[in-house]
């Protein structure tokens, strides 16, 4: 949970952070974009109660991209409010792709995390859900 806490508040408060990259989703044609954070979950929430993914189902199959994109500085104030309210789906500097395959390119490294670890910089990023994969009763 610190982890998530502590680089959640390191992207939002650096300042301007931003870096471009390509999205390809099987629905959609490659795309480039620019992005303050770029997160890939199916759970509607992180360990800190953060609603992160509020349009997610953890059995429908797919995963959400949820791409924060370049925003203004008082941004950082309604996104906490946002996040914590389920509400992050309809705010203006977010953008929401649900999808079960996506491939994420990027001219720079960049670093990553996956589930609060902090993972080596890189330059690309295959995503595919295993649909049922995990039984849970």
């Amino acid at each position: 949970m610190l982890g998530y806490g502590k680089q959640l508040f390191k992207e939002l408060f650096e300042g301007k952070t931003y870096f471009s990259f390509y999205i390809k989703l099987p629905e959609h044609r490659r795309r480039k974009m620019k992005a303050e954070m770029v997160l890939i979950a199916n759970a509607k929430s992180f360990g800190t109660g953060a609603i992160i993914n509020p349009t997610g189902k953890i059995d429908d199959g797919k995963f959400e991209i949820i791409i924060i994109r370049p925003y203004p500085w008082w941004f950082v104030f309604t996104f906490i409010y946002a996040s914590f309210f389920g509400k992050l789906h309809k705010m203006r500097y977010v953008r929401i792709y649900s999808t079960s395959s996506a491939e994420i390119t990027m001219p720079e490294p960049q670093e990553f995390q996956i589930d609060g670890e902090v993972m080596q910089e890189t330059t690309e990023i295959k995503v595919e859900i295993v649909s049922k994969a995990l039984k849970i009763h």
